[in-house]
């Protein structure tokens, strides 16, 4: 029986005590969605078929001008995913890219702008340089 308390007591220490870059994060944004850290969506991102316009970080949110050619815009979908690798650096450096879907087919060409919150990809010093694939810019995320 007290072999069994035991055992219990660690897997509900365990359970409750670990966390997730995953995990949402605390409080309201600003921002329409939040950043994705996971290696297998980074590797199998579609990155074809948009140009990176414009990407600035104002506050928590990362701001993403995506052109590419549509009916009207309405139904793309775009992802930021981070390869959840932190490169050891100062400040630290994390990859991240857009995973990009338009099921337009028309041949107009527009622009959209999408916002993406940024508190997931954090990390212990307080600022962060993001490499976004497909823009030559640098992105300094300084958080605190």
């Amino acid at each position: 029986m007290k072999d069994g308390i035991v055992i219990f007591s660690w897997i509900f220490f365990l359970v409750f005590s670990c966390s997730s870059d995953q995990d949402p994060p605390d409080g309201d944004s600003d921002c329409e969605d939040v950043a994705i850290v996971s290696e297998n969506r980074w590797r199998g991102a579609s990155m074809e078929g948009y140009v990176i316009e414009d990407a600035v970080i104002e506050g928590d949110c990362l701001l993403i001008t995506l052109a590419a050619s549509g009916c009207n815009g309405e139904s793309w979908r775009a992802a930021l995913l981070d390869s959840g690798a932190i490169a050891e650096s100062l400040p630290p450096q994390r990859s991240i890219r857009i995973d990009f879907i338009n099921p337009e087919a028309c041949l107009a060409f527009f622009r959209r702008t999408y916002s993406f919150d940024l508190r997931p990809l954090r990390t212990s010093s307080p600022s962060v340089f993001l490499r976004l694939d497909g823009w030559e810019g640098d992105l300094l995320y300084e958080h605190r």
